[in-house]
């Protein structure tokens, strides 16, 4: 799968596939039913979102009253350490995926829903203004940057993701690299901001 996806979506045929990898959700093999988590949250959008959120309230409903079950351990029964794993990939893909921002209201339930010790880290995801932008640019041209919990690995991916957003959203934006590295970036975040009416209310370059 990880092989042939991004070959189905050059090809545009993510909608044939996407059913199967929303089924898999409900695997009992949890490494598996977490990789379709993770796979959904990369390309999918609303039917995804909408499964990923049933299959973590049906987790909160057969963990909420064994919490203490999954709390980590040397001696810790696979079983456990799987949900763990699939739980913790649940979440992060509900909480970071790239075709949707969680709102205040979805990170209040993600924060209930979500069983044990990543609860805490679902906590931090609360929105806070303004929002910090930080774009890095690597010695060898690459760029990336971090918003608030997203990541966007290149600048299209940075665009799409500033552009859900509502307008009147008030971020600040930091960056480190050379002007030249980073000039395509900071140019993208401008023009969706005049595009969708988002406010920057200062830079800083490190």
């Amino acid at each position: 799968m990880e092989n042939s996806l991004p070959a189905v979506i050059r090809l545009n045929r993510w909608s044939e596939v996407e059913p199967s990898i929303i089924a898999a959700l409900g695997q009992p093999d949890l490494n598996r039913a977490r990789q379709a988590a993770e796979t959904l949250a990369h390309y999918g959008g609303a039917k995804a979102k909408a499964a990923m959120w049933a299959r973590m309230r049906s987790f909160h409903e057969q963990w909420a009253d064994r919490e203490s079950e999954l709390v980590y351990r040397a001696d810790m029964p696979r079983d456990k350490s799987d949900a763990m794993g699939f739980q913790f990939g649940l979440v992060e893909s509900l909480g970071r995926a790239q075709a949707w921002l969680l709102s205040e209201e979805e990170a209040t339930e993600l924060e209930k829903l979500t069983v044990g010790q990543e609860r805490e880290n679902v906590r931090q995801w609360r929105r806070k203004s303004p929002i910090e932008v930080n774009i890095s640019a690597w010695p060898d041209g690459h760029v990336q940057a971090n918003i608030q919990q997203y990541g966007a690995q290149d600048v299209e991916a940075l665009r799409k993701k500033l552009a859900q957003y509502d307008s009147g959203t008030r971020f600040v934006l930091s960056s480190s690299g050379t002007e030249e590295q980073l000039s395509a970036a900071l140019r993208a975040v401008r023009d969706v901001a005049a595009e969708h009416g988002l406010i920057l209310e200062s830079t800083g370059q490190q």
